[in-house]
């Protein structure tokens, strides 16, 4: 029960995103699922230039992350047409907004916002538009919502909702035991293999230990107003000033349908995200290009917008 409060943490800052452990040591305050996935292809990219003789190349690394970011992109398609019920317009709007900001630039740059965004695309697809939940199915949602608090601590209060959303449509459709476990186990164990690892370093159990140890700022509601407006309106930061496609996703927002009403239920958690983000200190991203913290909730916005167009398609 002591290493459960903010006051059981024994780390110290030393720089930027750096902390001493409790025990020696300097870590990262970030969750370490992105290096985690990138340190095999790193090191395969230093085998081969240690072979070739061509020092600094991540030919390996870049390929695997243009492969999530294809991922991202069919996952995109997968969705929208399964919200407007039309394969080609799917495509062509997945292939148009992969285009434009927030997606083209973290094709290639090494963020977790783009693994969120993939994770949230393929969450959201299963939880709104999935008829009826086998074992398959929920083992591997499970297995997906499990991996969202390593990729990023902001990510923690939205697998939260995400997580409460899919037990409470599992409950109400009545699925089988096995299914129902192969959602709940791997959020038993990556609950218990995050505070390990909180403790582990800091001290403390807490989701947020790595961060209260680094120090500054964090999500507080100091500037809440100004990133709640400024992630979208911002005339630097802002998503709509460089594409004001996305304002089509009012449209979905209000709309009626079947569509329309299914999506709206994924509204709470993407509202969460977005508050929480909008809550950071540096709610704008930090060294990063624009819409970095949009990114995760922009195929969502994208489903409205494509549920809106389609409404306009439909008339005489």
């Amino acid at each position: 029960p002591q290493a459960v409060g903010a006051g059981a943490i024994r780390a110290s800052r030393i720089t930027r995103q750096t902390i001493a452990g409790k025990s020696g040591g300097v870590f990262h305050v970030l969750a370490p699922g992105p290096s985690a996935l990138l340190a095999p292809a790193l090191r395969l990219d230093r085998a081969l230039n240690l072979r070739a003789a061509t020092p600094g190349r991540l030919a390996v690394t870049l390929l695997l992350w243009n492969a999530l970011a294809a991922a991202l992109v069919a996952a995109l398609f997968l969705l929208l047409r399964d919200a407007t019920g039309r394969p080609g317009l799917a495509a062509l709007l997945a292939a148009g907004f992969a285009l434009t900001p927030p997606f083209v630039f973290y094709f290639y740059q090494f963020y977790p916002e783009m693994l969120g965004a993939l994770g949230l695309t393929l969450a959201l697809r299963v939880l709104v538009f999935e008829p009826w939940w086998t074992r398959r199915t929920g083992w591997w949602l499970g297995l997906l919502l499990a991996t969202l608090p390593w990729l990023h601590q902001k990510f923690l209060p939205v697998w939260g909702v995400l997580v409460l959303w899919a037990v409470a449509r599992a409950v109400s459709q009545m699925v089988t035991l096995p299914a129902l476990l192969g959602l709940l186990i791997p959020q038993a164990v990556t609950l218990y293999l995050t505070a390990l690892y909180n403790f582990a370093i800091t001290g403390s159990v807490r989701p947020d230990a790595l961060f209260l140890a680094w120090g500054p700022a964090g999500v507080t509601t100091a500037r809440a107003g100004q990133g709640l407006l400024g992630l979208l309106l911002d005339a630097r930061y802002g998503i709509l000033p460089y594409a004001p496609l996305y304002l089509l996703a009012a449209g979905g927002l209000v709309l009626g349908g079947t569509a329309a009403a299914r999506l709206r239920t994924a509204l709470p958690a993407a509202l969460v995200y977005y508050l929480t983000v909008a809550s950071a200190d540096n709610w704008s991203g930090a060294v990063c290009n624009l819409g970095r913290y949009f990114m995760p909730v922009a195929p969502y916005a994208v489903a409205l917008a494509a549920v809106a167009l389609v409404r306009v398609l439909d008339r005489p």
